[in-house]
Formats: C-alpha cells, structure tokens, sequence
C-alpha cells in the first residue's frame, strides 16, 4: 500500500471493548497494539521483521515474542508484500478513505477549473461585446493574448504551491488558495498589460518556493501576500524587488524562469 496524508484514523471503540482478545490485553498491550494501528495508518503496513518490529515498538527483542504474542496476532502477512504486515480491517478502512480523499481532490480540481472556464468566458464575451461596440479597440483586447488562461494559470499555481510545501496538497488546501486568490483583483494589471490572479499566485508561489521555508500550505500563502501587494501596487512582477522591497529599473530585472 502506497502512503497518504490521512491525518484521521477512524478507531471503533464498541468493537474494540467488545473483543476478547482485546480485553484481555494488559494496557502495555493495548497501547502497543493501537500504536501498531497509527503505524499502519500512516505508512500503510508494518514490518514482518522481528527485530524491527521490536524497534519499532521500542522493546526488546528478545520481549516481542514473550510479552506481545496476542498483538502481533492481530495482524496478518501483506497480500503483496510477505515483508510487511497489515490489520485486515484497518487496511480496508485506510483503503476507503484514501479513494475518498483522492476523489475529492479531483472534485475540487474539476469544480475550480468548471468556475475558471465560466469566469474566464463570462470576461471573453464581455470584451467582445465591447469590441463590437467600439468601446475598446481590437488591439487593445488582443494585447492579452500572451497571457495564461486562468485554467492553466490555476493549475501552474497548485503545482508551485506543492513544490514550495514538498508534498501533494489537498482538496482543502486548494480551496484556501482559491480563497485567497478570490480577494486578488481580477484582472491584475503588470507592466500595462492585464493578468489573471491566478498568474500573480503561481509567480509569487515559484518565488516562494526558491527563497522560502515554508512547510504548509498556510504559510506559503502568509508568505506571498505581501509579495502579491507589492506587485499589484507596484505593477511588477515577483523577482522584481531590490533588498529594500522597492521596485528594480525596468531593466536590471531579470524574471525567474517567466517570459514578459
């Protein structure tokens, strides 16, 4: 079984009083037993072996057989790994509840970018319709075509913000930042030319993740609102400060990595 952030373990407390086997465990026993279990939890199994079992546990060796033979019985050898021992029902539970939370992310990946397409679309009819009218010129609205879609832009920004965090984030995670980038003006003026917020979120994030330390997903975000201020009251981009925090000449900046 391969790992996943499941930072919740369901434990059945009726069933878990009403079995014999673990009534009868003395406390060490049961507090070894449900270590086992947050240890399965999170890593998916636990070893076979008997020495690493004992570390594990932090016992002696030569105890594990003697004092702890009625928890060990409570798992049995992994279907695809004779090395690595499961709780069968836990198993099924973590199984559960790992489709769950991959199901949701992609839930919340496909409504974002079902809410990006409706906006970005609602913006595409009203400049035509501008257009049309003659109150803003062709090439004034053609000027934007070097931009990103906030589709694309969108998922430039989660992929920035699991680089800058180290590891895949979640459904939840990705609506904060949808939060976030919800209280950003839309669309985000830079060097004259319009932006989506999105853009600003996923160059501030790229920064965030070359400069900062930042370990969760809420503190890259602390991170890169004053960054994000800065540029949007400064029309710049991130990378595009001097030491101070004020804006570089036009042209001594160089962009990390990003076209103009």
């Amino acid at each position: 079984m391969s790992k996943a952030k499941l930072p919740h373990m369901p434990l059945w407390v009726y069933d878990i009083e009403s079995d014999e086997s673990c009534a009868l465990m003395t406390a060490e026993q049961f507090g070894i037993y449900v270590r086992l279990l947050i240890r399965q939890w999170i890593e998916g199994s636990i070893p076979a072996d008997h020495d690493m079992l004992a570390a594990l546990i932090r016992v002696p060796s030569e105890r594990l057989s003697e004092r702890f033979s009625n928890v060990i019985a409570k798992f049995e050898q992994h279907p695809d790994n004779p090395a690595r021992l499961i709780n069968a029902r836990l198993a099924d539970e973590r199984d559960k509840a790992t489709a769950k939370v991959e199901k949701n992310r992609l839930a919340g990946r496909k409504g974002g970018s079902t809410k990006a397409n409706a906006k970005a679309d609602a913006k595409a009819n009203a400049k035509a319709n501008d257009v049309a009218n003659g109150s803003i010129r062709a090439s004034d609205s053609a000027s934007d075509s070097n931009t990103l879609s906030s589709d694309v832009a969108r998922a430039n920004a989660i992929a920035a913000l699991e680089r800058v965090v180290g590891y895949q984030v979640t459904s939840s995670n990705e609506y904060q930042l949808q939060q976030y980038v919800g209280r950003l003006p839309d669309p985000v003026r830079i060097h004259g030319k319009d932006y989506s917020p999105w853009e600003l979120t996923a160059r501030a994030l790229s920064s965030a993740a070359e400069h900062a330390d930042c370990k969760t997903p809420n503190q890259a975000i602390k991170y890169i609102r004053p960054v994000c201020e800065r540029c949007i009251r400064d029309e710049c981009w991130p990378g595009e400060f001097d030491a101070k925090g004020k804006p570089k000449p036009r042209e001594t900046v160089t962009l990390m990595g990003w076209e103009n």
